[in-house]
Parts: C-alpha cells; structure tokens; sequence
C-alpha cells in the first residue's frame, strides 16, 4: 500500500535508493513495507489464543510480506515510470482484499485497512487508480466468501488495539509527509521565482542581439527560423563615411560613444518602421523589410525608404550634438536599397546559427551601398518602381557594380512627393469613364493601361477611316 510518501524523493537511504528507479517507486516502497507489517500483525493476532494458523492464512501473510520488495523491484526494472507505479496501486486492492479475507472479514480489521488504502491512494493517485483499487478489492473480497472462508464476527483486545495502532501511525506517517511535501513546495516556489527572475534578467540580456521581431518570435514559440524561405524582400545596407579617418583623430573610448550612440539612434528608428535588424558591422548596418512579417512589397520597399530619410535627419540632428558637446566629427552615410528575392532563414552550423538573408538581392543593395555619395540613398530599379508615387527620386547613370555583368540603373531617394495638391481624377464623356487617385495609383500598370487605351483608340480610328473610305465608294 502507498501513501503520500510518493510525494517525496527519498534521497540515499542505502540500495533501497536506487538512483535509476522513478521517484514514485522509490517513495512508495517504505509505506508498503510498514503497511504490510503491520496487517500481517493484526492478522496473527487472531490467531494467538488458538495457535493455529491455516495453511492458506500462512500463504496469503508470507506474500503480503514480499509483496513490497517484488513491487519494487520488478516495477523499477521492467516498468520504470510513473504509470507504473500508479498501476501497482491496483494490486494494492487485491493485497487488500485477501488480508481482509484472512482476517475473517472482521470489520473494525476490514475498516481499518481499507481506511489504509484509500487514504494512501487518494494521495498519490487520480480517482480512476482509487476505482480501480477498490473495484479489485471488491472483487477479491466477494471472491474469497464465495470460497468459504471463515467469517469472524469479532475480535480480540489485541486484534483492536493494532488496528488502532495501524490507524495512529498511518495517521502519522501522512500527517508527516503532508508537512515534508509544503515544506518542499514552499522551497520549490521560491527557487522558482528565482530562477524565473534569474532567467528574466538573461532574456532581457539576449534581446539586445536579436532583432525585436525575430526575439518575439522566439519567445512565443513560434515556427521562425526553422527551414529557409524565398521570400521577396527589400533589403537596406549603410555606412559611415569617414568612420576610419574619425578614429584616427579620436580617443577610443569618444569612438565608443559615438557610435554606440549613432547605432542606437539608427536601431530605433528601424525598430519604428517595422525593419528587421539583421546585423552591425562595426559601423554598418544591414536591414530588411518582408520578413518574417510583411505588409506587402510596396509597403516594404515605402518603409524601407522612409525609414532611410528620418536616419539622415537623425544623423543631422547628432552631428550638431556632437559639435556642441565639442567633438569635432564629420561623419555622413551611405545608403543603399533594393528589392527583390531572396533565401531567408537560419544559416550557419549545428552551434552557432544566425538568422539572415542571403542571395544577389542582397549582394546588390550591398554594392548600392558602396557606388552611393555622401549623404544620399541610392536605391534600385526595382525599388523605385514601388515607391516612385510616393517618393521623389532622381535618376542617375547607370553603374557598373562587381559580380553583375549588366549596368545596373539606380536613383537617389530625395525625400516625400508633394501630393497634397493632386487630387481625384474623374472623367466621363461619351463611351467612356476615367477616375484616378493620385495618392494610390501604382505607375506601372497606368502606363501599360495607356498603352492599351491607346491600341484601341488607333484600332477605333483606323476601322472608322475604313468606313469613311467604304461609304464614299458606295456613293
């Protein structure tokens, strides 16, 4: 029989301890054994007056004592678990149920050990073990009278006072370990709580070198990261221009500060546009837009500009700090943008992996970044088709960039188209209708519906000057 000792890891109490068998088997060995003791007791005490004691009686007492010691072992060997040891506490009704029956079903015996089983299993068990135990009690209990063993309608002195003594100590033996186990909870709870604060310090330490969104990612579990996607992307480059010649001119720990300063400034606006940070390099820094949320390409790529523009105010805004706080600096950026696809996810090794993106994409908004002038944001074709509504650029001759065999064409983001002053479009006449929204109108597809408009309107009027020439040979 067990009892709430389950609760508790018994720690080296000699062989019995054996570090290799589950908690529960451990715990539930003693109360079995002492349990088993006494009902063997209670049992011969019936007996004493008479001295003679049936050959069954004999049998069922010498395997209620090995029962503890083959429960144990053969449940830690072969089914070492948990559901192990929550299964031998069927047996432990049948166990039960046959010193009942040895005990001439006398009821004060029969209520004290049943009392012994359900207190123990109540404590360790779910309710379905407890159903079980006592179904297999019942069972064996029905099963022995039918047999014909001898019903005893009472009982002796000493077979009342055991019982009440199994009753005090079992008593005891919970009363005890209920206290073990909140004492041990109580020191659980607040190793916990130190742990979570200790764990909480760490995460807040971690997060400095993981982008916020991947971070938020992470900490909910989430599948990023977990296999590599093609996903279109618009991917931001930028450096110091003069980062080389400052620290030259500087002591290092002004170097320090400045660019702590310069990178954090820079990250917070990142960080307000939706960017994700993909990595600093000394004074370079890498973002991109599309992963691993997105709002779509154009909205990428218009963030990703935007996010550009306010960086060079910031800096702007730094260099007269710094100025003012006497520290002669003259540094600019570099800027370079593209969209286009790319390989984003986990790359490196089984140790060390970084999450990134990768491809020709990326390695063009690099080289970008390079052919960029002091001060300016130089960005692709393919980014300024999605933001040329909303952006003033200012197209330059086409550059030859290394690893890419054709000129690559390219513009200077200049800063917000001033559209406040277009307004709707809406035109009707006679067999057609036009209505266009400035703010909204995506260049590209109003251009190639032009040159549609334009085929029909040819086809219009060359089928109309056919008709002409038809009816004038008609006359």
């Amino acid at each position: 029989m067990a009892d709430s000792y389950a609760m508790l890891k018994w720690q080296n109490e000699g062989m019995l301890q054996d570090d290799h068998f589950h908690y529960l088997i451990r715990a539930t060995y003693q109360p079995r054994v002492v349990a088993s003791a006494l009902a063997v007791l209670i049992t011969l005490s019936h007996y004493i007056v008479s001295a003679v004691l049936p050959s069954s009686t004999l049998i069922m007492i010498t395997v209620v004592l090995l029962y503890p010691h083959l429960t144990y072992w053969i449940s830690g060997i072969w089914f070492n678990g948990e559901s192990a040891s929550r299964t031998c506490m069927v047996f432990d009704g049948i166990v039960v149920g046959f010193m009942i029956a040895a005990n001439g079903f006398y009821l004060f015996t029969t209520i004290t050990l049943l009392a012994a089983l359900v207190f123990s299993t109540a404590v360790v068990a779910k309710p379905k073990i407890l159903g079980l135990s006592l179904l297999a009690l019942i069972v064996v209990v029905v099963s022995t009278w039918l047999y014909g063993m001898p019903v005893r309608s009472n009982g002796s002195d000493l077979t009342n006072g055991l019982c009440s003594l199994f009753l005090v100590i079992y008593t005891a033996m919970i009363a005890c370990q209920i206290f073990k186990v909140t004492s041990s909870l109580r020191q659980t709870r607040q190793k916990i709580e130190l742990d979570n604060r200790a764990l909480s310090g760490i995460t807040q330490h971690l997060r400095r070198y993981i982008s916020p969104q991947l971070f938020t990612e992470i900490t909910q579990q989430t599948n990023v990261g977990k296999k590599t996607n093609r996903k279109r992307l618009t991917v931001f480059f930028s450096d110091i221009e003069g980062f080389t010649a400052l620290m030259d001119n500087l002591e290092e720990e002004t170097v320090t500060h400045i660019l702590n300063e310069y990178l954090n400034s820079m990250a917070e606006i990142a960080t307000k546009y939706g960017g994700t940070i993909d990595k600093f390099m000394g004074d370079g820094i890498m973002i991109f837009f599309g992963d691993p949320h997105t709002k779509g390409a154009k909205e990428d790529a218009l963030a990703c500009v935007r996010m550009s523009l306010e960086m060079g105010q910031r800096l702007k805004g730094l260099r007269s700090k710094w100025r003012a706080a006497g520290i002669f600096s003259d540094l600019h950026m570099r800027i370079g943008i593209n969209t286009g696809y790319c390989a984003v996810g986990n790359f490196g090794s089984e140790n060390r992996m970084d999450y990134t993106a990768v491809g020709s994409a990326v390695n063009l908004a690099s080289r970008l970044e390079g052919c960029a002038g002091r001060d300016s944001i130089l960005i692709s074709n393919g980014t300024y088709q999605l933001v040329l509504a909303l952006i003033d650029c200012h197209e330059q001759v086409p550059v030859q960039v290394k690893g890419i065999r054709r000129p690559i064409q390219n513009y200077i983001a200049l800063g917000e188209r001033q559209v406040s002053k277009m307004t709707m479009i809406e035109k009707e006449g006679t067999g057609f209708s036009i209505s266009m929204n400035p703010t909204k109108v995506d260049i590209g597809e109003a251009r190639e519906l032009m040159k549609e408009i334009d085929q029909s309107l040819l086809a219009i009027e060359r089928q109309n000057n056919e008709s002409e020439i038809n009816i004038r040979l008609l006359n």
